[in-house]
This record gives structure tokens, C-alpha cells and sequence, in this order.
């Protein structure tokens, strides 16, 4: 730990040759189960994650997380695509775009 406020947990290096590692893929960090393991630990503890806290015997056995079935998998896969449009469309529309607006009076 380098006092970041961060962890760094490659999915292929902590569960190296189990379902989680060898199929984990970019797209897959979505719902992979260490990755939302890690994501859970650092929410509940109020800091980095720590990965001897995420129960890996557990986590590095499911391709995805546990409450999640191939239905939610495979809708998570398809919003991959229409998230990527969405990008590229939000930054055609920047090209006017100069410097940052103000900060709104509310957010003050």
C-alpha cells in the first residue's frame, strides 16, 4: 500500500488460474466477481480494498458476481456498445466547447 487511498488488483495475478483471472477480460471488470468483491470491500470499510478481506477462495471461482446471473452478464455486454456511442456522440458535441462553465450557485 502506498498511502494513495487506492489498491491495485490485477484480476490475472490475484486469482492467476481460476474462472475470475483466466476469463476475466476488460469489458468482463463490469461484473466480474473480484472486481465487485474489491468494489463492496472499499465501500463498506471507507477506503482502499483489501483483497484479503474479499473472501478470494470465494470470488476468484465465479466468473461473475454471485447475485448476478447470465441475463444481467449478457444486458451488461450489451450496454458496452451503446455506452461507446454515447462517448464518441458527447465528444462530437464538445468541439465549441473552449473552457469550463461556471460553477452553478447550488454546487458553491
Amino acid at each position: 500500500m502506498r498511502g494513495v487511498g487506492v489498491s491495485n488488483n490485477e484480476i490475472q495475478s490475484v486469482c492467476s488460474t481460476t474462472p475470475a483471472g483466466a476469463l476475466g477480460t476488460h469489458k468482463s471488470l463490469l461484473f466480474n466477481g473480484l472486481t465487485t468483491a474489491l468494489a463492496i470491500d472499499a465501500l463498506r470499510n471507507g477506503g482502499p480494498a483489501d483483497r484479503n478481506r474479499s473472501g478470494l477462495a470465494v470470488v476468484c471461482q465465479q466468473v461473475a458476481n454471485s447475485a448476478l446471473d447470465l441475463v444481467d452478464v449478457i444486458e451488461t455486454k450489451a450496454l458496452i456498445p451503446i455506452a461507446a456511442a454515447n462517448i464518441l456522440d458527447y465528444i462530437k458535441n464538445l468541439k465549441g466547447v473552449k473552457s469550463e462553465p461556471a460553477v452553478k450557485a447550488y454546487a458553491t
